[in-house]
């Protein structure tokens, strides 16, 4: 099972670390050697990891806790999408918000305007509005980019867990 998985990293070019010059000096031990300008990644000790990881999340979710799946990368946005939504977990798949977790009342604001944008239509008081509020109100919902806050609109707390820049243990 290890060997398969390690194979289909070789095959996914995930063993092809930064260029040399560009390197963490905590990645040290989970580096192999230098090849051309670029460091080979140890996908040994990369299993491990993933292992350990799966591991955390495993136990954390089977206790009923909360887990924020952070990729904003073209490339991640579906995977990061489809895994979290079939583990009914939160998840951010286009532009990170400042301030997300630290201030997270200011962005359960601009969510709860956003959903009230989105449905002023079915508000009570949109009959008694006139045409430059609405236009205005228009304006503001065309502004507001919806994507970052699909995933964590949900959110009413702090998760549990966040996979962001290496928080998970």
């Amino acid at each position: 099972m290890i060997n398969d998985l390690i194979n289909e990293m070789v095959d996914a070019g995930v063993h092809y670390g930064h260029q040399t010059k560009k390197w963490n000096p905590r990645m040290k031990p989970f580096l192999m050697k230098d090849k051309g300008g670029i460091y080979i990644i140890n996908l040994e000790k990369t299993v491990q990891q993933l292992d350990k990881a799966s591991d955390f999340l495993s136990d954390l979710v089977g206790k009923g806790k909360k887990v924020l799946f952070v990729g904003c990368k073209r490339q991640a946005q579906d995977a990061i999408r489809e895994a979290a939504e079939a583990t009914g977990q939160y998840y951010v798949n286009h532009r990170w918000l400042g301030g997300m977790l630290t201030n997270s009342l200011t962005v359960r604001k601009s969510v709860e305007r956003l959903k009230y944008l989105e449905n002023i239509e079915k508000q009570p008081e949109f009959k008694a509005m006139s045409k430059k509020e609405l236009a205005a109100l228009g304006r503001e919902a065309r502004k507001t980019p919806p994507q970052p806050a699909w995933g964590s609109r949900t959110m009413d707390k702090k998760p549990d867990a966040d996979c962001h820049r290496g928080l998970c243990p």
